[in-house]
């Protein structure tokens, strides 16, 4: 009877299981709704800009994959993919930006330091 209690713990029988209800889940993400709609927004127009691009989004903010493990995956350096996920972040940032209603410093046709005015860097 000791080892199966023991087993049995060793495998959860130790962890108590809670439910949540879907009004509680509800109010804890309200506050961030439209910045995840607008996350959301951004990364749509990106899978339509660009598909390699967005993919490397998913596996490296969303699933924490390492640039490493992404380069292996892809069949490209390490760097390229460094490269690639820089160049996403600024295309992900001016989508932000424009939902926000924000440009970026310097008028309308201003690239970011190191890029080409097309928005790639360089």
């Amino acid at each position: 009877m000791r080892v199966r209690r023991k087993q049995a713990y060793k495998r959860g029988g130790g962890f108590e299981f809670t439910t949540l209800s879907n009004a509680r889940v509800a109010d804890c993400g309200a506050a961030e709704t439209p910045q995840l709609d607008a996350l959301a927004a951004a990364m749509e127009h990106l899978t339509r800009i660009d598909p390699a691009l967005a993919e490397l989004v998913d596996l490296h903010f969303f699933c924490g994959f390492s640039f490493v493990e992404i380069a292996h995956l892809r069949g490209v350096s390490e760097r390229t993919a460094q490269r690639d996920w820089r160049k996403a972040r600024l295309l992900l940032a001016a989508q932000l930006d424009a939902v926000d209603g924000t440009a970026l410093p310097g008028g309308d046709d201003a690239a970011p330091p190191g890029t080409a005015p097309d928005g790639v860097g360089r």
